[in-house]
């Protein structure tokens, strides 16, 4: 960073890439600059969480003369030195409104933010073109992505040769992933090295279901709960409440009370006597969702740091980086809202699991309770591919039949075929790996045909042996294989198998004709 002008990289979320942000920051207020600095954070949840972070850490570079920290620019002047943590929007309106406001510095936090799929990247590339115009060093920071160095492409650096970037793959921290598998009561832990989930046996017969799980292995932790929508983070927190409430099993200490007590009674307060939520926290039990007024999730994350909240049930607002020390993360679902959870996200929350600063160790447990959950986090098969495909097709047309009984959680409502969770290096796909349709009667076949016959003119068709196996995409760079990439997600990303590629024999790594760039 420090001999870089532009420069991108990535890491596992429990690297504590805005560690590193503010720890150059700081560098360079040790050396005397004067110079303005902007952090570009994805949500405003964080923007108090690194200010005050700052704030503290930086004590012998702020005050009067020196630099300040602000989270706004509404009152900020030419004249002042400034730390600003700033959303997208804000650092926008900054440019627009105080364009006299000059940053010598750009960071941005969780720089995948850019490629997301929603109005806000639109902001994000409007910001990098108007920095574009000045001398600005910028860097970009991700979560684990095999190719960080794509977000140089909006800045100048083709004219500057001053850039650089870095993919760091291993991780600070010492992170236990373990898979709990309710279908025939087995778990097995994730071998860092061979990349591959280790056999270890049978459950306790005690432990009948996940909230069980979360008793017996979250008693006496810090535990954080990942589930996909607020209104099961609530119900969840309600259930395990009740539970503990039967099995006696309520264990909280004097200080700790106090503590609890009060952020009760702030709850009661602001929202409501009888809010639910207030009962909760008074028995180390808690919900985190971006609902909630931030200055009540801020007094959540305070109890968390404390140790006085046992157990946190937690929404999407867990990936866009709430850091807290956690001794377990349990990942009870695979989506994020009512969509399967990208590949990014599922790293994202796993590196949840232990944060360097925080703590050196976690657990994660990914709870699998049906073959899709088995499927996204693991490549053995349950079973055959074409009895998949057959019960699939069957239940499609049982919805079509009977469109009332489809339900969002229907295995015809979800997307399928992620690339496996650390299986290896991600490559993002230049255009969509498609699958093909399946079709298993002679009637099937037919309709498709009469379909094709009434949208195109006498078309024709080739018809050849379907054999199972593995998609790939080749990618030739004069005239030699470069990259071979899995289907993965079919969209955003694939797993780079260029080394398994490479030994079968039909695959040619030498084109007869050397072409700039060919994808097969």
């Amino acid at each position: 960073m420090q001999n870089s002008q532009y420069y991108s990289f990535s890491a596992p979320t429990s690297m504590g890439k805005t560690f590193v942000i503010t720890n150059f920051i700081k560098m360079l207020l040790k050396k005397g600059s004067n110079d303005n600095f902007a952090i570009i954070v994805p949500t405003r949840a964080l923007l108090s969480e690194i200010a005050n972070k700052i704030i503290n850490d930086f004590k012998d570079y702020l005050g009067v003369g020196c630099h300040k920290v602000v989270t706004t620019v509404a009152s900020v002047s030419s004249d002042d030195k400034i730390i600003a943590i700033l959303t997208p929007e804000r650092l926008y309106y900054s440019l627009l409104k105080k364009p006299e406001i000059k940053f010598q510095y750009l960071f941005i936090d969780e720089a995948h933010k850019i490629s997301s799929k929603d109005k806000r990247s639109v902001i994000y590339y409007k910001i990098l073109d108007i920095f574009k115009e000045e001398n600005t060093h910028i860097y970009f920071s991700s979560p684990v992505i095999p190719n960080p160095d794509v977000y140089l492409n909006l800045t100048n650096f083709y004219t500057n040769s001053n850039s650089s970037e870095r993919a760091f793959c291993y991780s600070p921290v010492i992170q236990n992933k373990v898979s709990i598998d309710f279908r025939d009561k087995t778990f097995k832990i994730y071998n860092n090295l061979s990349n591959i989930f280790i056999d270890c046996g049978n459950l306790l017969q005690n432990i009948a279901d996940k909230m069980d799980l979360l008793l017996q292995l979250g008693k006496n932790k810090c535990n954080l709960v990942y589930v996909s929508s607020a209104n099961k983070a609530i119900s969840t927190a309600i259930a395990l409440q009740k539970l503990l409430k039967k099995k006696n099993q309520l264990n909280i200490t004097g200080d700790q009370k106090e503590e609890l007590e009060n952020v009760a009674l702030e709850i009661q307060k602001k929202i409501h006597d009888d809010y639910y939520l207030a009962k909760l926290i008074r028995q180390g039990i808690a919900y985190h969702i971006g609902a909630l007024p931030a200055e009540i999730r801020d007094k959540i994350e305070y109890l968390l740091r404390k140790g006085c909240i046992k157990y946190c049930f937690c929404t999407s607002t867990l990936l866009e980086g709430v850091n807290v020390p956690v001794d377990n993360l349990f990942i009870f679902d695979i989506k994020k809202g009512n969509a399967r959870m990208s590949e990014i996200d599922a790293f994202n929350l796993i590196g949840r699991a232990g944060r360097v600063t925080l703590n050196e160790y976690g657990n994660a447990f990914i709870i699998i309770e049906d073959d899709s959950t088995q499927k996204y986090f693991d490549d053995e098969q349950v079973v055959s591919d074409y009895e998949y495909d057959r019960l699939m097709q069957e239940l499609k047309l049982l919805e079509k039949e009977y469109p009332d009984t489809v339900t969002g959680d229907s295995p015809t409502q979800k997307v399928g075929g992620m690339a496996k969770r650390e299986a290896g290096v991600l490559v993002r796909h230049n255009v969509p790996m498609l699958s093909l349709q399946d079709v298993f009667s002679k009637e099937e076949v037919e309709e498709f045909v009469e379909e094709m016959q009434e949208q195109l003119e006498d078309p024709e068709f080739v018809v050849e042996y379907k054999i199972d196996g593995l998609s790939m995409a080749l990618r030739y760079e004069e005239g030699e294989l470069k990259t071979a990439v899995t289907r993965g997600d079919g969209v955003n990303f694939g797993e780079d198998v260029t080394v398994n590629a490479k030994v079968i024999p039909d695959v040619k790594k030498k084109l007869k004709v050397p072409v700039e760039y060919l994808e097969i």
